[in-house]
């Protein structure tokens, strides 16, 4: 345990280029006044092997003066201050570009507290309800309730639409309820109606009172797996959506999820592969193919389960969803453009594919990469989908790392958009922003007007989808009031290329946009040794 000015942490030697979890554990007065207390209090209660084996950093705030002396906003106010300050321990791998540092990803924070220290975690929670991803509550409950009606802080967004209104009891949260008399837990309850878990907030919910061991460390550990451990609130919207999650081993063990791997480079590329629901691999012979790639620092089995392909992939039954695994959780076309076509020959080996209906997608760094596979191998591809893809390109990334910062092709990236541009390609192309994104928005990608030029369309949109009278035209999408779609069409006034700006949105992506992209992307066909993409007329919508 390491001793900071107003706090006492650990760092999991587990801890590297992988998400990271951020457990802040507030401890009773007789502990949280002293930080050698503080350190002992981690030890006998288990917190710092339970954070050990999670890999995770672990905070005990110091309350020198008592808990009811600190502000509701202390937790969060020390995630800001902290987050990006953590060492990888122990000659570890820290993420590319960050400098040794750990990411404590903001979707992955807990909170716990005991006694004193759980009165005031309530009534964080109640003040914060969007800070943690799951708290617990051990011999205390809040006693603040006033914050109910407040407008949430909406955490994830820094400015929202005038139209959203949500209140602070109504943020969905998962809040376990530990040792406290039947009436205290009923009082919390009452507090947040309707909002057990249900099919809206599947991970959303006042947990259970209950009594599971008289001994600390077996009753925290049952306390992790149970509101912790699978977790996570997706940064997805204004105050972010609860959802569960599987970590890498009962991932890989997830039959819905085929692990293969093959060799590039002399780096071992991991990929998974999701058939449609109910179709052996037999039947998936025939079937399109739809690759999703993960942002920076965001590993492949973590990343299939945030965007919702899979669901779709489900619900359609018309393609194979494949999720890939960068090396080190960052794509760069230098080192990893020849995988996909050694992919799909295996895909073709494996499962019978159509490799005249191959789909490359990617959010975050895996949009600069699809962006830049769209321009370096534009044969193996029918059509490509970006998320939130910033100004810069891989290889300008893999020589400085501060270039994320910045907006502008290296020579390289021009090179082949050049030739790209030159040869005739045709790449039909959906681009998805949000309007809250502090990474890439519609502004930090010049891209468009190359893709419009390609597909033979004109500068300005052929429909407009953009208000309550005149909505995206999709049946799956339950949040249509977020999107606004512009579409261009060619010559023949066939759409080619999608822009979708997505209302309070940061740097993150819902289901309905795979589901809309999918609808866009699927009518497409790129016979062997064409340049232009044939449009399947059956197929569209």
């Amino acid at each position: 345990m390491i001793q900071a000015e107003n706090f006492v942490y650990y760092v999991s030697t587990q801890a590297g280029i992988g998400p990271v979890r951020t457990i802040f554990v507030c401890a009773d007065d007789g502990a949280a006044k002293d930080a050698e207390e503080l350190a002992q209090f981690a030890e006998h209660s288990g917190w710092r092997e339970i954070a050990e084996e999670a890999g995770a950093v672990l905070v005990l705030p110091l309350a020198e003066g008592g808990w009811e002396a600190q502000p509701a906003g202390l937790l969060p106010d020390l995630y800001q201050e902290t987050k990006d300050s953590f060492e990888v321990r122990d000659g570890g791998e820290a993420l590319w570009g960050r400098n040794g540092k750990l990411w404590c990803w903001e979707t992955l924070v807990f909170v716990v507290g005991y006694g004193t220290g759980a009165v005031f975690a309530g009534n964080s929670v109640l003040a914060h309800p969007g800070f943690a991803a799951a708290s617990a509550l051990c011999g205390g409950v809040p006693t603040d309730f006033s914050h109910g009606e407040e407008r949430s802080e909406h955490l994830f967004v820094r400015k929202v639409s005038d139209d959203y209104g949500m209140r602070k009891k109504n943020v969905p949260v998962a809040l376990g309820i530990i040792d406290v008399p039947d009436t205290d837990y009923q009082k919390v309850r009452a507090y947040f109606p309707g909002l057990r878990a249900s099919n809206d907030y599947p991970a959303g919910l006042v947990w259970i009172n209950f009594k599971p061991s008289s001994d600390i460390k077996k009753k925290n550990r049952v306390l992790y797996n149970m509101i912790f451990r699978n977790r996570i609130r997706w940064n997805d919207g204004p105050d972010g959506s609860l959802a569960f999650w599987e970590e890498i081993g009962d991932f890989e063990q997830n039959e819905a999820w085929i692990n293969h791997s093959l060799w590039s480079k002399g780096e071992k590329v991991d990929y998974f592969v999701h058939l449609p629901d109910g179709k052996t691999k037999k039947e998936a012979k025939g079937l399109a193919v739809v690759f999703s790639l993960h942002g920076r620092g965001e590993p492949a089995y973590m990343f299939a389960q945030k965007q919702g392909w899979d669901f779709v992939c489900d619900e359609m039954q018309d393609f194979l969803l494949v999720v890939p695994d960068s090396p080190g959780n960052i794509w760069f076309l230098e080192r990893d453009g020849k995988v996909f076509k050694k992919m799909i020959r295996e895909l073709e080996r494996t499962y019978g594919i159509d490799t005249e209906r191959v789909f490359l997608t990617g959010f975050s760094n895996g949009a600069v990469m699809t962006r830049e596979m769209a321009w370096y191998a534009p044969e193996l591809f029918a059509g490509v989908a970006m998320w939130g893809g910033a100004g810069y390109d891989t290889s300008a990334l893999q020589k400085n790392p501060d270039c994320l910062l910045q907006a502008g092709c290296s020579g390289e990236a021009r090179a082949l958009a050049q030739r790209f541009s030159e040869e005739g390609w045709q790449m039909p192309a959906a681009f998805f922003y949000g309007d809250n994104d502090p990474v890439a928005g519609p502004d930090t990608d010049g891209s468009l007007p190359l893709f419009l030029r390609a597909n033979g369309c004109k500068e300005t949109p052929d429909l407009v989808y953009d208000g309550e009278e005149n909505r995206i035209p999709s049946r799956h999408c339950m949040q249509k009031s977020r999107f606004a779609a512009q579409v261009y069409g060619d010559v023949d006034g066939k759409e080619r290329v999608l822009r979708v700006l997505m209302k309070n949105m940061p740097h993150g992506a819902i289901m309905d946009e795979s589901f809309y992209c999918w609808e866009f992307l699927r009518k497409f066909r790129r016979k062997k040794g064409e340049r232009q993409v044939r449009v399947d007329v059956a197929r569209d919508r």
